[in-house]
């Protein structure tokens, strides 16, 4: 017999069975109880970096996939679950890895999700802009520089991007530059 279930719930099965020869019977009830798989959600992790590589705790990232208590995790380098990641709190990530995760719920019930990682690289272009004295006497002149002209040529990988300029490195207590200020020295 065929017992067709749509949902995770609990079942009480009694069934009869009979020696055909004595004719004979007698009677049993047992349950089944039907678990849900544990929710895994896939998801794509941005993270800004100075450099193609960083190394992070997957840890850090499990209720991205499921948040609920009880959930185990294992970390895989692949969609067969064959290669398992060794040190999941020390993983060396660049743009476009994909990390396998299978969670198991408290019934050993299991279910997969993916953690994507867009790595973007901000590294700026250090440089110093070379400018000439524009007098006619080599008298240092007033120079009103517009720093929004040097904006893609510091930073070049791609449009959308926002500029705060500061006169001091440490961005604490500097002046920041509006946008439509310039330098002036001399």
């Amino acid at each position: 017999e065929i017992l067709d279930i749509s949902e995770a719930e609990d079942f009480e099965i009694t069934y009869q069975f009979t020696d055909e020869m004595t004719l004979c019977s007698n009677t049993c009830t047992f349950s089944i109880t039907i678990h849900p798989h544990p929710e895994a959600n896939d998801s794509v992790v941005e993270i800004c970096h100075d450099a193609d590589e960083i190394v992070i705790n997957l840890l850090a990232y499990k209720d991205h996939i499921n948040p609920h208590p009880y959930i185990t995790f294992a970390w895989f380098h692949d969609p067969e679950l064959t290669d398992p990641v060794t040190n999941p709190d020390g993983v060396l990530i660049e743009d476009g890895d994909v990390i396998y995760v299978q969670i198991t719920n408290a019934a050993d019930c299991s279910n997969m999700a993916t953690l994507t990682f867009v790595v973007a690289n901000i590294t700026p272009e250090y440089t110093t802009i070379q400018l000439c004295d524009a007098s006619a006497d080599n008298s240092l002149q007033v120079y009103n520089i517009q720093l929004s002209d040097y904006n893609t040529f510091l930073y070049p990988y791609q449009p959308g991007i926002t500029y705060q300029w500061f006169t001091d490195s440490s961005l604490d207590d500097a002046f920041e530059i509006e946008t439509a200020d310039t330098i002036n020295h001399g």
